[in-house]
């Protein structure tokens, strides 16, 4: 039995010969003859090896590309890093590498003699009386009677140290009354130490370094190596523990050069500006450099100066655990990458505008 829908499925799908032949009578004549158009089998296997048909549903469209991942914002819960372990190279505290008896080390010239120790001293005297030597012919007043450099020895420096830390620490209105013999000033005792014209000529030829290789472009040509020595032995004394700060410190100066420098918020507004490496635990300066200026030799490189301070402080810490603390002017998300880097966590406080910074931690006073 058919149904009406099996019939006509067959009156589509089939051709006769009569129209066959019509169909050729009417063809131009030099046109091949088109061969009728067969529909694609029906069923589960349709379409299987050919090309696309009209019946076949259209290409689903490509999966737009996922979406780069976002900053994380204060609301994200934070997934910690690993810490690193604190292991120093050596441990913490005092190296002074030589046996300590008990009460020795009492008194502030013990301590005084750690950094300037006896070849320090000798250092200086050579390079003062080569200097003196030098500079004495147009200087004949700074001699003895006969125009002569006398010759100091490390004794003497450490008279004349001694003497310059007295005039710190006690005011008088002039200079020249530390050496009076009125009544009123006879507890001044810097008479006894050295007379007042033997110390303005140690002051005028004192020179800590070589005379003869001083850099002319270098602003701390007149203290460089010694710069050098007292910084090394910060370092040698002293293994930091394991909190550690960088931050900035104000040597009031009221000397004449081009790296004094102001700042308006300090305490010491007038001064030396060094960048210090200190112990949060007790202050003590593990390392410092000497600020000279913007326009000095010195080149800063694309991180910013905050970034070229810390690195360079904090590189013989490197790889040993220790957890690093500053300020507002340091901090930039690179250098907290680069100090975890080299196992260094790293806390400051941060600004919003600072390069680098993620835009869904910006306005921060709303979580505030």
């Amino acid at each position: 039995m058919i149904s009406d829908s099996d019939s006509s499925e067959q009156s589509e799908d089939e051709v006769s010969d009569s129209d066959a032949s019509a169909e050729e009578q009417e063809r131009p004549p030099g046109r091949a003859r088109r061969l009728p158009q067969q529909r694609p089998a029906r069923g589960r296997g349709r379409g299987r090896g050919r090309g696309k048909g009209r019946g076949d549903p259209p290409p689903a469209p490509a999966a737009p590309p996922a979406p780069a991942p976002a900053s994380r914002s204060y609301e994200d819960p934070d997934t910690p890093n690993q810490i690193p372990p604190f292991t120093p190279r050596t441990p913490p505290g005092l190296h002074l590498n030589v046996p300590v008896l008990r009460g020795a080390m009492t008194r502030a010239v013990d301590f005084f003699r750690l950094f300037f120790t006896a070849e320090l001293l000798r250092t200086i005297c050579t390079h003062t009386n080569s200097y003196g030597w030098g500079a004495i012919g147009d200087k004949p007043y700074y001699g003895d009677k006969e125009g002569a450099w006398v010759e100091t020895s490390p004794e003497e420096i450490e008279k004349l140290i001694a003497l310059i830390l007295y005039c710190g620490l006690v005011h008088v209105s002039s200079f020249h009354r530390y050496w009076s013999t009125k009544t009123l000033y006879h507890g001044l005792w810097a008479w006894r130490i050295m007379s007042q014209d033997r110390f303005k000529a140690l002051m005028a030829m004192l020179h800590v370094v070589d005379p003869d290789e001083e850099d002319e472009e270098d602003k701390l040509r007149k203290v460089s190596s010694f710069l050098d020595f007292f910084k090394q032995k910060c370092k040698d004394l002293y293994q930091p523990f394991q909190r550690v700060a960088v931050d900035e410190r104000m040597v009031k100066s009221k000397h004449r050069s081009g790296i004094r420098q102001y700042k308006r918020n300090k305490p010491t507004k007038w001064g030396i500006k060094l960048w210090v490496l200190a112990d949060s635990l007790n202050g003590y300066p593990c390392d410092f450099d000497v600020y000279i200026g913007r326009n000095a030799q010195q080149e800063v490189s694309p991180n910013g100066l905050g970034y070229d301070v810390v690195m360079k402080l904090v590189a013989p810490l490197r790889n040993q655990g220790y957890h690093l603390y500053f300020g507002n002017f340091y901090t930039s998300v690179k250098l907290v990458k680069d100090l975890f880097q080299v196992l260094i966590p790293a806390t400051g406080t941060a600004a919003e505008n600072r390069r680098g910074f993620p835009e869904t931690m910006k306005k921060g006073q709303q979580w505030a």
